[in-house]
């Protein structure tokens, strides 16, 4: 399991931990309750071992709903809403499964209580005082927690897989420095195209656009740095192997999944967008900044090099341009090959640099 299957698979586990706990501590709160002088004797057949059991399951049978519908479907489905109209769905959709939830539950609960099958009067009443009258504690928690599942949902796509969470642990609180690669990418013609189309329609085709190469950003372990108007920054981490080839596979993956949308983005826009990229690796810093909107960035000489290579990709005719510090040490697999563009001094370098063309076989 790699990129955007082990990712959805851990946000959906997540779901799943944070409810069993909920239930947990439900139980726990129910069973210091019956311990109140205030409160009616209980059966004898009553086993908090039996309910911490049975809330258990109900918790993994609640976050496993529950995360299945956050992660599987909410974030596919419900990416283009606004976001009060995603909190309505989730609250209907949540009490939905509570209700399924709690009546399956409720009647052997019910029974284990007072020992007697449901018809039995006492079981009855007792099962219409709990389902009607009375408010399970875990109901003020349920819904909220709900909400707060999938406003983390949010803010772990809004940082970015892993990114949330080095921030949490302030990985980056102090700088540090990284060999790591970027792929500086941009969209070919964006303003002629602009102009052709309008800019709201502009707006939506790049919408449609970095939303169809996410997955293949994910699949290939990199990480979304910044948007940059109609381009984009994608960064991995240097691994000194071929886990480093993730970068030119990803490419021509995007690209792959771009054309297998021509019919969508040719009914809708009129055009069949392209693009062009420029690979560079190498050391930079990495650390925290801002104060009321903090990011962790990443500084050095490494990302302008990029850009420059993405910007010779117009001059050299070429989807695609590699420098031979991320091809050093590294063998291309069969199906690539790469073709010496030249030695070129870009803006800023003191020394020329070799560029690679890479295309398929």
């Amino acid at each position: 399991m790699k990129g955007r299957k082990a990712i959805r698979f851990v946000q959906w586990l997540a779901i799943v931990i944070s409810t069993v706990i909920t239930n947990i501590l439900s139980a726990f709160y129910n069973y210091f309750l019956y311990k109140l002088p205030t409160i009616e004797g209980i059966a004898p057949s009553y086993s908090f071992t039996t309910e911490l059991i049975m809330n258990i399951v109900a918790g993994f049978v609640v976050g496993g709903l529950l995360g299945l519908f956050l992660v599987y479907y909410m974030q596919d489905r419900f990416s283009d809403k606004p976001y009060g109209y995603t909190i309505i769905v989730l609250l209907v959709s949540v009490f939905g499964v509570l209700m399924v939830v709690s009546l399956a539950f409720l009647v052997p609960y019910v029974m284990i209580i007072t020992g007697k099958p449901l018809t039995d009067p006492a079981s009855t009443a007792l099962f219409k005082d709990l389902f009607f009258y009375q408010v399970n504690p875990s109901l003020f928690i349920i819904f909220p927690l709900a909400v707060l599942q999938h406003i983390m949902l949010q803010i772990l796509n809004k940082f970015g897989p892993g990114v949330f969470w080095k921030m949490v642990r302030g990985k980056y609180y102090r700088p540090k420095t990284e060999d790591r690669i970027f792929m500086f990418l941009d969209l070919n013609a964006s303003t002629t195209i602009a102009e052709q189309i309008g800019n709201e329609l502009y707006h939506d085709l790049l919408k449609e656009f970095f939303a169809d190469i996410t997955n293949s950003i994910l699949d290939h372990g990199g990480e979304i740095y910044q948007y940059l108007g109609d381009g984009i920054i994608i960064d991995w981490s240097t691994e000194g192997d071929t886990r480093d080839l993730r970068c030119i596979f990803c490419f021509f993956d995007m690209r792959k999944e771009i054309q297998e949308r021509r019919d969508k983005y040719e009914r809708k826009f009129g055009l069949l967008p392209t693009f062009k990229a420029g690979l560079h690796a190498g050391k930079v810093v990495v650390g925290e900044i801002g104060i009321i909107k903090r990011d962790i960035t990443y500084s050095g000489d490494v990302l302008n090099t990029a850009a420059r290579i993405q910007g010779m990709c117009h001059q050299l005719k070429s989807e695609v341009l590699v420098s031979d510090d991320l091809l050093k040490g590294v063998s291309l697999p069969v199906q690539f090959v790469a073709d010496a563009a030249g030695s070129f001094l870009l803006k800023g370098k003191e020394r020329e640099m070799e560029l690679y063309r890479i295309s398929l076989r």
